[in-house]
């Protein structure tokens, strides 16, 4: 076995003064897979080296006409995971094992500074079966102009990524630490009516990643073996550990309305309150959703959008991440920068701030601060 095998050579050893505690049996690695340069040895000319992931494109049928058929051009998933996990280039920067830093050996201050550092990775390591390995699986999305000379068509770009990489690696783009996995249709419906066409767009959305996602669920329930970079096999669960999106995505991701937060139960006339709000996990979402389709028939649209109104859904009614384990839209959604971090500083911190020193106070403490010094290349 390789030194790869015991937990990525251990991440090059712990900084001095910190105590890391390995969760143990878990990743157990499997000698006899192919690495990429044993695929490289066995032929001079390269010619069976792994093509990796190809496109693929599958006609998607709506619940309505439209103007043009959809089509989803898409890569397997697991193929793209594996991918990822097979690349040479990514050898020294990935990770199975969940661990715990601590800052001393008595354990009070804990280190959280990578995906497998956290409670989620953990918890969820606690919840397989032992030596199984779990990978954390990142995906991005946003709707975008592909192409304006030609028939100004817009998609959603679909990227993955693991979170067992290193977070250093994801933003070198010569790297590759993120794969395109598809390009979800936006078409344009026949129906007239802009709320109906929102309902049906939201619907369509989450139709093609049912079918988009349909692995990523499986490899999550039974599990699927897959190689290292150096060639070692692994027994690998799938868990969402993150899905990067903005904050109009996320209302469309967790199946709520937009005055409602997407990750808590709070309402947009809570979100000044000074206290966290209980999570909105999936079974509360879903529950509100039967309890529509109790109501009114969600296909007689106009009746259903005031039922959902109400409730402070969205129209959807199989979200993508139903019945998928270990993934629920208020861990998986993660914060994002504009409208979490730099909104809730100009809202809250610096209003904190002016009310505690003073206008003038505060404007004299920036007065202070001198100006950056560069120096042009020449």
């Amino acid at each position: 076995m390789s030194d790869f095998a015991m937990d990525s050579i251990e991440e090059l050893a712990p900084p001095a003064g910190k105590f890391v505690e390995s969760y143990e049996g878990s990743s157990k690695a499997f000698p006899s897979g192919k690495s990429f340069l044993d695929a490289f040895h066995d032929d001079q000319y390269a010619k069976s080296l792994p093509p990796g992931p190809a496109w693929l494109c599958e006609e998607v049928k709506p619940e309505a006409p439209t103007k043009h058929p959809v089509c989803l051009f898409y890569h397997q998933l697991l193929e793209c995971l594996q991918a990822l996990l097979s690349n040479p280039v990514l050898t020294p920067h990935i990770s199975f094992i969940p661990r715990k830093v601590w800052t001393s050996t008595v354990r009070i201050c804990c280190i959280y500074d990578k995906w497998l550092t956290g409670e989620q990775a953990w918890d969820a390591q606690d919840a397989l079966p032992p030596s199984r390995t779990i990978l954390g699986v990142i995906l991005s999305s946003d709707k975008m102009k592909i192409s304006i000379m030609t028939r100004n068509c817009m998609a959603h770009p679909i990227l993955i990524s693991l979170a067992n990489i290193n977070v250093g690696v994801h933003s070198k783009t010569s790297l590759h630490g993120y794969l395109l996995l598809a390009l979800l249709p936006i078409p344009k419906f026949f129906e007239k009516t802009t709320c109906i066409c929102s309902l049906l767009q939201d619907r369509l959305f989450h139709q093609v990643l049912n079918q988009l996602l349909t692995p990523l669920k499986t490899a999550a329930t039974v599990g699927i073996m897959m190689s290292d970079p150096v060639g070692n096999l692994h027994y690998c669960y799938t868990l969402l550990a993150s899905w990067i999106v903005d904050t109009l995505e996320e209302c469309l991701l967790a199946a709520t309305g937009p005055k409602a937060s997407p990750v808590t139960i709070a309402m947009s006339k809570d979100f000044g309150n000074p206290f966290h709000h209980p999570s909105c996990t999936s079974s509360l979402t879903l529950s509100a959703i039967e309890a529509a389709c109790a109501e009114q028939d969600p296909f007689d649209y106009k009746n259903f959008l005031k039922v959902i109104k109400c409730l402070h859904l969205n129209s959807v009614i199989k979200p993508c991440w139903k019945g998928r384990l270990l993934s629920d839209p208020s861990q998986f959604l993660t914060p994002e920068p504009l409208h979490h971090f730099h909104r809730m500083f100009w809202d809250h911190d610096t209003k904190w701030c002016i009310a505690v020193t003073g206008s003038v106070e505060l404007t004299f403490h920036f007065s202070l601060l001198q100006d950056s010094c560069w120096i042009p290349h020449v």
